[in-house]
């Protein structure tokens, strides 16, 4: 019985911090705001149950990320640690200044900070735990697309 306790307790122990990330940036959302509705939109805006399916994908695979360094013992490094910690304060950040501040320039520099932390915790990861680091890897795609958007939001509703 005490493996299995410790798979548990291992899951949890990943779920916890991501969910630290996930849940304030949730609540954060306005998508259905008068601001938000007001702005024009790029063509290549999804649908509004893609940012849920997106965000849940990225979310689950940054937990999973975590999991084989938790149970392997396996340290990346505090670099790495803390460039996963910023990744995920600023996914809160950003959606805080996109939703409420109604900045969407300073959302847009927001965003290339979390890159930059992303490929800081990625060039960890690769050194690291190869499948960790391809299981952030949706994270970078999604936050490439969403710099791409948000600049495409900042271009077609000039402040």
């Amino acid at each position: 019985m005490r493996p299995a306790r410790s798979v548990w307790r291992s899951l949890l122990l990943c779920a916890l911090p991501v969910a630290a990330a996930a849940v304030p940036a949730a609540l954060l959302v306005e998508a259905d705001s008068a601001w938000y509705l007001s702005l024009q939109k790029p063509a290549f805006n999804p649908p509004p149950w893609a940012y849920s399916a997106a965000w849940s994908l990225v979310y689950l695979c940054a937990a999973a990320a975590l999991y084989p360094l938790l149970r392997g013992g396996i340290w990346p490094g505090a670099g790495t640690v803390a460039a996963l910690a910023a990744a995920g304060a600023l996914n809160v950040v950003w959606t805080g200044v996109f939703f409420r501040l109604h900045a969407i320039g300073a959302a847009a520099v927001v965003l290339a900070l979390l890159l930059l932390a992303l490929i800081s915790a990625l060039r960890g990861l690769w050194r690291a735990h190869r499948a960790s680091f391809a299981l952030l890897l949706p994270h970078l795609l999604w936050g490439l697309f969403a710099f791409a958007l948000n600049w495409a939001f900042l271009l077609q509703n000039p402040a």
